[in-house]
């Protein structure tokens, strides 16, 4: 036998086996919730029964909103997942006529798990059907999020059309790799507005703060600067730079991008 056929195959590499991580946690506790939401179509349909709005199935059924709820569960040995508020992200995400099967099987392979360009080094994960993109956050900002997560959802729900990103999942993994370190990676799931048949013209990557994120012309030359940092000049020759002012900010900027969706 040749000396190349002897030999196992490699064994998955870090990223891998974290993308798989992620991957498990999320259909995992995505399984509970369609288990749960089973469970209460059931108990709702022997309420209803002899009733003509009786359910008979568990496809439209939501579960009342529960904004303070936190699911954990321990799915295997090496990960660990808590899951925030699913009922209210299963309900955003039905908003938009996404149903949770739907959800889940998308969620069943992920790629990426490399770190963004900017500044953060978050780490990026997609799903396979490039519908859903993961980002990792600071536990600071995981926090942040969840203080004001009903106002997030009311928002979402009474402006649908709005040009606020799209959040439809918030989690916690907790992982121990193959050197036997538990990590933690908090995890926001958002709609991939790239996946779309409209064609794309212009991308921007809008910022709150101008602060540390302009460089010189002559640092625009460096090669170890990313192409994204390198049009962060004060006077972009490339005219892809835009500053959106005080007057635009105070007029409302959320407003005038929902009249242009509405009537467009």
């Amino acid at each position: 036998m040749d000396k190349k056929e002897k030999e196992t195959p490699d064994t998955p590499d870090a990223t891998t086996l974290l993308r798989n991580a992620i991957a498990e946690s999320i259909g995992y506790s995505g399984m509970e919730h369609l288990a749960r939401v089973s469970k209460y179509a059931l108990e709702t349909a022997n309420e209803d029964a002899g009733r003509k709005n009786a359910r008979h199935s568990s496809s439209d059924v939501k579960l009342p909103l529960n904004f303070d709820e936190v699911c954990e569960y321990k799915i295997s040995k090496q990960v660990t997942c808590k899951d925030y508020a699913p009922s209210i992200f299963s309900a955003l995400r039905k908003s938009y006529g996404i149903k949770d099967r739907e959800y889940i099987t998308s969620m069943r392979a992920l790629t990426g798990g490399g770190e963004g360009e900017g500044k953060s080094k978050m780490l990026f994960f997609m799903s396979k059907d490039k519908r859903y993109v993961m980002k990792t956050v600071k536990g600071h900002e995981l926090e942040f999020f969840w203080q004001f997560i009903k106002d997030y959802y009311w928002h979402m729900i009474a402006n649908p059309d709005t040009m606020i990103c799209r959040f439809f999942g918030l989690f916690t993994t907790i992982y121990e790799n193959q050197k036997g370190e538990r990590k933690k990676y908090h995890l926001v799931v958002m709609k991939n507005i790239f996946k779309t048949s409209w064609p794309i013209h212009l991308k921007f990557d809008l910022k709150g703060s101008i602060n540390n994120r302009i460089v010189s012309i002559r640092a625009r030359c460096n090669p170890r600067i990313t192409p994204e940092n390198r049009s962060r000049t004060p006077t972009s020759p490339t005219g892809t730079s835009r500053h959106v002012g005080q007057s635009f900010r105070a007029e409302g900027f959320e407003s005038r991008t929902t009249s242009r969706v509405a009537s467009g």
